[in-house]
């Protein structure tokens, strides 16, 4: 079984040697608007109304593969559908979702052309959600987003577009400000309880030159700690170096 959808065990000899296979129950699926076609072997396949038409009570090879055809594809597009209603998909989330589901090549393209044809799957519009999301949530900066589009399938120049269209002006700037908002007393606390730690250790104080030595030692530590959670989250360097001064220096 693979993807949910059974498949025919060809013996040792092939399909030439195939019996013939009979149908011993039809039932309409309205949710799924298809036939599902139970047969002697106990398999359940899905076929759509014009298939479902032409095949026999008992099933010759071609008629058995056919079926098994349609039904791998009619399931292939029931999960997508299914999907896409959940949410926004890309083009590349739906293929590589297909494939887990051990769905053929021929079937994942033929079901994506039908969705992208039939407008139900775009990637545009599926990045303009996404960022939207993204920066409605704060801490995520353009990089990271442009990034994590092109890992869904847009090319560079695409994703850089989507994100400078969707994302409102100084954006990064009132993120960052808010950040500081939040953040910034705890950051200040680590660094004083840090630095109080050191200055007991009268060894340690002494090879980092005294107190002076000490305190330049540790702002150094938790200014490259800030600015990496920041370059980490997609900001400029430069926007983040000036962000982790400010929380550091108190200023």
């Amino acid at each position: 079984m693979a993807g949910g959808i059974a498949r025919w065990p060809v013996g040792v000899s092939g399909w030439d040697i195939m019996p013939l296979m009979k149908v011993k129950a039809r039932r309409y699926l309205p949710s799924k608007g298809c036939y599902e076609l139970r047969l002697e072997d106990g398999s359940r396949l899905w076929a759509s109304s014009e298939l479902d038409d032409r095949l026999s009570d008992t099933l010759n090879r071609d008629e058995l593969a056919r079926l098994l055809e349609e039904s791998e594809y009619l399931h292939a597009r029931d999960y997508a559908v299914r999907a896409i209603g959940r949410r926004e998909h890309f083009v590349k989330e739906i293929w590589q979702r297909l494939q887990k589901r051990q769905m053929s090549g021929a079937v994942i393209g033929r079901v994506l052309r039908e969705l992208t044809d039939g407008g139900l799957l775009d990637d545009e519009r599926a990045a303009r959600a996404f960022t939207e999301e993204k920066l409605a949530r704060g801490l995520m900066g353009p990089f990271r987003i442009i990034a994590d589009l092109v890992k869904r399938g847009l090319s560079k120049d695409q994703a850089r577009r989507i994100v400078t269209e969707v994302a409102p002006p100084n954006y990064e700037e009132d993120a960052l400000t808010r950040f500081v908002q939040r953040r910034a007393t705890a950051y200040q606390r680590q660094l004083a309880s840090e630095l109080e730690r050191v200055l007991d250790d009268s060894e340690r104080t002494r090879k980092l030159g005294g107190r002076p030595g000490v305190i330049r030692h540790l702002r150094l530590k938790h200014l490259g700690k800030i600015r990496s959670k920041l370059l980490g989250a997609g900001f400029t360097g430069e926007l983040a170096f000036r962000i982790a001064q400010r929380i550091v220096f108190e200023e």
